[in-house]
């Protein structure tokens, strides 16, 4: 599954509500980002 989102106020970026409930993130939850070849992934 591959979405894109832009980065709003503040450096917040929204992760839909359907991909939160696919993978069981909750608020509170830490989420690990990773960036390759300089690009985020």
């Amino acid at each position: 599954m591959r979405i894109r989102r832009r980065v709003g106020p503040g450096g917040r970026v929204m992760i839909p509500k359907a991909v939160r409930e696919s993978l069981g993130i909750k608020e509170g939850d830490a989420v690990v980002m990773e960036a390759r070849d300089g690009k985020s992934s």
